[in-house]
């Protein structure tokens, strides 16, 4: 798989997770104490995901963030993972269909 793939999927899952958190009504730093109980600054963390930092990129979401994530928002990691797959169906569908 591409790099370029791989980033878009990391991007979905970021945005499933941003979208979640609102609708729990979880602020970032709330959901960074969740993910990351440990870091000195766990809404820095939520945001280096999600926000362009200096060179223009987030930070990547490695395996270890998208699994604290899950748990932190009690999401099953494989649901998370089925929801990614049904977004890119569609959109390769969408990118099927005649305009």
């Amino acid at each position: 798989m591409k790099a370029e793939k791989i980033v878009l999927i990391e991007r979905l899952a970021m945005e499933i997770f941003d979208e979640e958190r609102k609708e729990k009504g979880l602020s970032e730093m709330s959901l960074g104490q969740k993910a990351y109980p440990e870091a000195p600054n766990p809404r820095m963390k939520i945001q280096a995901l999600r926000i362009k930092r200096g060179h223009g990129k987030p930070q990547r979401l490695n395996f270890g963030d998208f699994w604290a994530i899950c748990e932190a928002l009690d999401r099953e990691p494989s649901e998370v993972c089925a929801e990614i797959k049904l977004i890119k169906l569609k959109q390769a569908e969408q990118n099927k269909s005649p305009s």
